[in-house]
């Protein structure tokens, strides 16, 4: 049983406990079978674009749906039938800054209710021209209707609950607000949340009043008395919260995609269901997915979340395992903004593991709008002091941390895969190799060692071969290889008609003597360097985001993002569909493609494990490790070639691909040992076989026109020359 689509409302059948349906943000309200798990189609409609909440009727016929109208606010609520029946579709009304659809049940009649703005409304769910509006100075963020139809409480933006004391149903049935003897009801305020009330819920008695916010704490009011009851430190903004069948229990749902069972009686947690929480806010797109990764040795799925935090989720299980705290933060801490109050929060923008898992290396970032910190970074060294068996999760604690380790912003860690020192990247123009010695007294455990740079070029992308033995770090659009514990400069890989670009993504081969180099910017490029000979072996034009390899197999993933369409001009519209293709590195044509629908910018992820977690999970073509793949919305998937539950398949036809002679000449020596460059371009032409590459013609002399560091040896250079010359022969 599941469903990748965004979710936005879940409703019980009235009648039928084993049905239930949901509304997704693409317009469409499906029934789900709870028994079976499987599910139909019961309401598909353009105007329901953008749903944000819904009450299913008392006779499960028809169903009231709150829909966004546009980005500004405005919302409207619209009534129609259950079933795929066009021309039903009746607007009950038209509201701003309407969060919610409040719904109760009255002597077999439903009745409804929701916020408009700096008002309440009520009315019948079957005659919507009756309805009652309640009125407050404020903006009103939540709505709730007692259920013996007594009260109508609301909830503002800055923390007073307004309980209105009316028989709402007998207004509503004398005309509402319309009746010429209508009296404005009396008027209650309860106040004790410091920011916006969220969510609001009666008791089944109407007793008591539960009301929650973006404090974290759920606040019991017993009606008659005031007295309240608290269950702080929750963790996270309460959204919602929903009577549970037990009279003594609710279900809190919480902004970080949990909900909590709490059992009123005692005010504690009796359950929790944790799925992967979401990012901080102001994450941008492209790092949503992209800062995830695996740890090493358990093979959790390692993701950064809200408040600058690290939560490990098992993919096999699709469960939450753990989380991580990297800066000590609540719910309520504040900064001016330039629109209002709003609280700012850092993020974990990268990480890295070494190889057992025991330590840990992060990089938090505040935002750049923050005007204490203005975009300060703090890199900070973690380690498993408990020892962590096999079977139980790591806790880590912070050893160290340095603050603003480079003038500008961090962009990358690699961890090397068998010793204990990492290197860190920047905008800047300058890396840092990192090393752990504990046994010198009174320094750090962790130092730097090491500060490098190639013509202060920036850099954006490094990585470890897979031994150990060398280190590849971006400089522009040039690869430099370095000798990891010398500092010893070994080569620069460039291409010079790649200046203009700059080097994303680079990975090393498994067991290969080969490198995989993404180059992004203005030409686009996916080359596999050849180590041995320092010669370019392969290069494609392609639009890549990162590259991955697989750390049993020698081949390695790739992720296409989805761009505007540049076929037409003028268009603005964007492919939300990326791809993400699999590539043996002998030779440039991908193995499978697997097309990831409504995401722009996901991350591939080889997911490896000392036990036997991924032994029965699926893998592309069945061998090396399980790939997975994360889309910016949060969904995972597992890569497979034959199909199953939380799996996305490759495409039917996947994209041939022809060889081209590139029309430009070659302006560097290493590619006349190759001959002219090849190019290896998109095409949907089917079937056409592969070219060969084609002999040099550029003149002798020009195999030593380069700068020395940049030629192969002696003798690789006068075996080539001697070849050709036998060959004119």
């Amino acid at each position: 049983m599941g469903y990748c689509g965004s979710i936005a409302a879940c409703e019980p059948h009235p009648k039928s406990p084993a049905v239930a349906y949901t509304g997704d943000r693409n317009g469409t309200i499906w029934q789900w079978d709870l028994m079976d798990g499987r599910k139909k189609t019961m309401v598909e409609s353009s105007n329901l674009q953008n749903l944000r909440d819904m009450a299913v009727g008392a006779d499960g016929k028809h169903v009231h749906v709150l829909v966004d109208a546009d980005v500004h606010g405005s919302a409207k609520v619209i009534r129609m039938p259950m079933g795929k029946q066009a021309g039903e579709e009746i607007v009950v009304l038209k509201t701003n800054r309407a969060t919610q659809l409040e719904r109760c049940m009255l002597q077999g009649k439903q009745y409804l209710a929701t916020t408009d703005n700096r008002k309440v409304v009520v009315w019948d769910g079957n005659n919507h021209h009756k309805k009652l509006k309640l009125y407050h100075t404020k903006r009103l963020t939540c709505v709730a209707l007692h259920p013996q139809g007594k009260q109508v409480v609301a909830g503002d933006d800055t923390g007073r609950i307004l309980q209105w004391h009316v028989n709402y149903k007998k207004e509503i049935a004398q005309g509402g607000n319309k009746n010429s003897t209508y009296e404005t009801p009396k008027v209650t305020t309860r106040h004790w949340h410091s920011r916006s009330v969220r969510c609001l819920a009666f008791t089944e008695d109407g007793t008591h009043l539960l009301s929650g916010g973006e404090e974290g704490v759920l606040v019991m009011w017993q009606l008659e008395t005031g007295k309240q009851e608290f269950l702080p430190r929750l963790g996270a903004i309460l959204t919602s919260i929903s009577l549970c069948p037990e009279r003594a229990r609710v279900a809190v749902r919480m902004d970080d995609n949990s909900v909590l069972v709490v059992n009123l009686a005692s005010m504690k947690i009796d359950a929790c269901v944790q799925g992967v929480k979401g990012p901080a806010r102001g994450t941008p797109l492209e790092e949503v997915a992209g800062s995830a990764g695996v740890q090493p040795r358990s093979g959790l799925l390692a993701l950064p979340t809200a408040n600058s935090g690290m939560q490990l989720f098992d993919v096999c299980k699709m469960e939450h395992v753990a989380d991580l705290d990297t800066t000590t933060r609540n719910n309520i801490l504040l900064a001016d903004d330039e629109k209002g109050c709003i609280a700012l929060e850092p993020r974990v923008t990268h990480f890295a593991f070494n190889k057992d898992g025991s330590k840990l290396i992060t990089v938090d970032r505040w935002p750049e709008n923050d005007t204490r910190t203005k975009g300060e970074e703090s890199l900070k060294f973690w380690q498993d002091l408990e020892g962590g068996k096999q079977n139980q999760h790591m806790k880590y604690s912070l050893i160290a941390r340095t603050d603003n380790p480079f003038t500008k912003s961090v962009t990358c860690i690699a961890y090397h895969p068998e010793d204990d020192f990492f290197v860190t990247t920047s905008a800047s123009g300058f890396f840092r190799l990192w090393t752990h010695d504990p046994e010198i007294r009174n320094a750090p455990p962790w130092r730097c060692y090491s500060m490098l740079s190639y013509k202060q070029a920036p850099s954006h992308a490094a990585a470890f071969s897979w031994d150990g033995s060398l280190l590849a770090v971006g400089a522009g659009s040039a690869v430099v290889l370095w000798e990891p514990q010398s500092n010893k400069r070994l080569a620069v890989l460039n291409q010079e008609e790649s200046r203009n670009s700059m080097a994303s993504s680079i990975a090393f081969v498994t067991r290969e003597p080969l490198m995989v180099v993404a180059l992004s910017g203005r030409n686009p490029s996916l080359t596999v360097w050849d180590l041995l000979s320092t010669s370019v072996k392969w290069s494609i034009r392609l639009d890549v985001s990162h590259v991955v390899a697989d750390p049993l197999a020698p081949r390695f993933a790739v992720v296409c993002p989805g761009r505007c369409n540049p076929g037409v001009k003028g268009n603005k519209s964007l492919n939300q569909n990326a791809h993400v293709l699999l590539f043996g590195p002998q030779r440039p044509y991908m193995q499978v493609s697997w097309r990831i629908e409504g995401s722009r910018y996901p991350k591939a992820i080889f997911a490896t494990s000392d036990d036997t977690k991924f032994a029965s999970e699926p893998r592309p073509l069945g061998i090396g490790s399980a790939l997975v793949i994360l889309s910016e919305n949060r969904a995972i998937s597992l890569a497979t070639t034959t199909g199953g539950r939380n799996t996305v398949v490759p495409e039917a036809k996947a994209p041939a691909w022809k060889v081209e002679k590139d029309s430009s000449d070659p302006h560097f020596a290493l590619g006349n040992l190759l001959g002219e460059q090849v190019r290896v371009l998109p095409s949907k032409v089917e079937g056409q076989k592969e070219d060969n590459l084609h002999t040099a013609t550029q003149p002798w002399s020009a195999l030593f026109d380069a700068p020395s560091h940049s030629l192969p040896s002696s003798v690789q250079l006068c075996t080539s020359f001697l070849k050709s010359i036998m060959a004119d022969e």
